[in-house]
């Protein structure tokens, strides 16, 4: 999953997007750029993928920055999410699926929407503190702090 930041006179936003038609989560905020590797594709190809696909924006490959490393535990499944930074990125974030994305929207990083995809909320809360690996929905503990 992609972080998409700016710096604005009242502090650091971040890019969220409402996701919709998608049977997970919809009607919450979620992280841009979400998605699955595919076979044979590198984990910073498909974030650079997702981007294009999902958001119109061209990411180098010396503009992603990794972030943190979530091991979550959802529905009886497992999942091991990445999360990178856009350190930049060419063209202007826009909705390109919008099957699956109601909106795309900045927000105050420290003034987060309360309908947010709860493990992405930590995800966040990682890159702000540099915390660079976690756990969620496993035995009821969500994060290994």
């Amino acid at each position: 999953m992609l972080f998409i930041t700016r710096q604005t006179l009242g502090g650091e936003e971040i890019l969220l997007q409402l996701r919709c038609g998608t049977g997970y989560r919809d009607g919450y905020y979620d992280l841009c750029a979400a998605g699955h590797v595919e076979d044979g594709e590198s984990l910073t190809e498909a974030m650079r993928r997702e981007a294009r696909e999902e958001l119109g924006i061209g990411i180098d490959e010396g503009e992603l920055r990794f972030v943190c490393l979530i091991h979550k535990r959802s529905g009886g499944e497992s999942y091991f999410n990445a999360y990178f930074k856009a350190e930049g990125y060419a063209g202007e974030p826009k909705i390109c699926e919008p099957e699956k994305c109601g909106e795309l929207r900045w927000f105050k990083i420290d003034e987060l929407p309360e309908m947010l995809v709860e493990d992405r909320r930590l995800a966040i809360k990682y890159y702000q503190s540099g915390v660079s690996f976690g756990e969620y929905g496993f035995n009821e503990r969500k994060t290994n702090e």
